[in-house]
């Protein structure tokens, strides 16, 4: 311990003897906690390097359903994150880990790899369906030869929606415009990802026009309840109307919440309602519409 109480009357060298030992002490307890955060910081960077470069990772499927016909049809499935690491055992996790360490990038290039791989054995109907929506991080948009590299381990661009959060609009990446490019030129889809989350504004909406909106959570939660939800909802089928781009709503967790969805014009759904994220490929129950 560093504190010490001192009763009056006190020596004078005695003070500066004990004044001493303090600031040995908490001199001491400094480089205790900075050594400690060294070897902590190590271990992180070991766990993280296990999680990329090993088996240890992993993805699930979570299907998003189209209810334009009234009867639901498997639409696509977006393809989420399951770290199998002891330490890194989540996605915030390894997020977080990848964040720190400066190895988003690469993080990024696994995460494209397994999706490839993940969509060579996606069964494939006469109209191609259903797609695979892929996350794309911020940072991976700052660099377009990279990010085109990567995309290559995707084979069937037609198939393939990237999803991009207002956050990669907010930040202003340079050379966002560039990758973009590499996106629209390569022939995948794209969709605005957790519109409504939090982010700057609706500015990337204009930027690139994309072929889906998707609402976050927030917005979905509870939005049978919410008059001024549900208007706000309906401002966005509006402009997916005007624009040509398919609202999805995200988060589905009950049947009120997926009819206040349909009564707005959202036709495309996700959710627990739907099924939760599963490595198998087809979810083991269908939604009820009754």
């Amino acid at each position: 311990e560093v504190a010490k109480v001192l009763r009056k009357p006190f020596d004078r060298e005695k003070l500066l003897v004990d004044l001493d030992e303090a600031f040995d002490r908490a001199a001491f307890m400094i480089e205790v906690a900075r050594t400690s955060g060294d070897e902590a910081a190590e271990r992180d960077r070991q766990a993280l390097d296990e999680a990329i470069v090993s088996d240890m990772f992993g993805m699930a499927l979570q299907p998003l359903y189209d209810l334009r016909q009234g009867t639901p049809r498997i639409f696509a499935y977006e393809a989420l994150m399951r770290p199998k690491h002891g330490i890194l055992s989540n996605p915030y996790a390894l997020l977080t880990a990848a964040e720190r360490h400066d190895r988003i990038l690469d993080l990024g290039t696994l995460v494209l790899q397994v999706a490839g791989l993940i969509l060579e054995q996606l069964p494939t109907a006469a109209d191609g369906l259903p797609r695979l929506f892929v996350n794309l991080h911020p940072q991976q948009l700052a660099d377009p030869q990279r990010l085109a590299r990567d995309l290559a381990a995707l084979r069937q661009p037609q198939r393939v929606t990237l999803e991009i959060t207002e956050q990669a609009s907010a930040t202003r990446l340079d050379r966002w415009e560039e990758s973009m490019k590499v996106i629209t030129d390569g022939g995948y889809g794209t969709a605005v990802d957790d519109l409504g989350s939090g982010y700057s504004s609706l500015s990337i909406l204009a930027d690139l026009q994309p072929q889906f909106i998707k609402l976050d959570m927030s917005l979905v939660r509870n939005v049978h309840r919410e008059p001024r939800k549900q208007r706000l909802v309906q401002l966005m089928t509006s402009f997916g109307d005007a624009t040509g781009s398919l609202v999805v709503g995200e988060g589905v967790e009950c049947e009120e919440e997926m009819r206040a969805l349909l009564d707005n014009g959202v036709p495309i759904l996700q959710g627990f309602y739907f099924g939760r994220p599963s490595e198998h490929y087809v979810p083991a129950s269908r939604p009820s519409l009754r």
